[in-house]
């Protein structure tokens, strides 16, 4: 928008009132508050382009934001740790590269790209010294919450071995979620390593034994299917 187009904008608005304006403009009120604002700012460079609305929202400015609160964004920047994302009070939030994705990523752009629209939410603020921390990753999103919803303790779970260690066999139960599978439970006889018996990209069933909310770590035993009388409890 130029400003040659600033006495139009206004009498549309005179004309159509603003949520009408708002509408035929395919914009959200909000947004078309905050451009004439902008136009409205004193010494603004009238040879200064106006961005064109790109948000529908209804938070006008930074005071107006509350932990917590959802809202529509327009990412405007990638970089190597976090996303900035324009919500429409005049100052970008930072979505950090741990908040973007519930799976492990080398880069942002794994997932967004500059010009996406996303759902971000609040994560907290610094209005002193401008700063937005955003999540991307919502509550429903996070698959441990997703986990604990459908399993508990001693359900039998298929898995898929992604890493073998010294002391056991790490397992994914679902997407983000992996459980461990000490060395004393991986068989019913004893073992000298995860790989006498098991190899990376396995399938195999086993059962849930212990779940730490707290700590997010589960524990899993293929013996307690081989032996159910076996003692479940050495996994540490």
């Amino acid at each position: 928008m130029k400003n040659g187009d600033i006495p139009l904008l206004a009498q549309k608005v005179k004309l159509l009132g603003e949520e009408k304006a708002a509408q035929q403009l395919g914009v959200g009120l909000p947004t078309l508050r905050d451009t004439v604002k902008e136009l409205m700012k004193p010494g603004r460079d009238v040879r200064d382009d106006l961005p064109a609305p790109i948000l529908r929202t209804d938070v006008l400015e930074l005071k107006d934001l509350k932990a917590g609160m959802v809202l529509t964004g327009t990412v405007r920047n990638v970089i190597d740790f976090g996303v900035f994302v324009d919500i429409g009070v005049h100052q970008d939030g930072l979505v950090h590269i741990s908040q973007v994705s519930n799976k492990f990523i080398k880069h942002p752009s794994e997932v967004v790209s500059v010009g996406d629209k996303v759902k971000v939410f609040v994560i907290g603020l610094d209005k002193e010294n401008k700063k937005i921390s955003l999540g991307y990753k919502t509550p429903e999103m996070n698959p441990w919450n997703q986990f604990l919803a459908k399993y508990s303790v001693g359900d039998v779970v298929t898995v898929k071995i992604v890493k073998l260690v010294d002391f056991g066999a790490f397992a994914e139960i679902m997407p983000g979620v992996d459980g461990l599978i000490h060395i004393s439970q991986i068989a019913d006889h004893r073992i000298e390593k995860p790989g006498d018996v098991l190899a990376e990209g396995d399938i195999v069933d086993a059962k849930i034994t212990a779940i730490d909310e707290e700590k997010q770590k589960i524990s899993l035993s293929i013996r307690a299917l081989l032996t159910p009388a076996a003692d479940e409890g050495d996994d540490e």
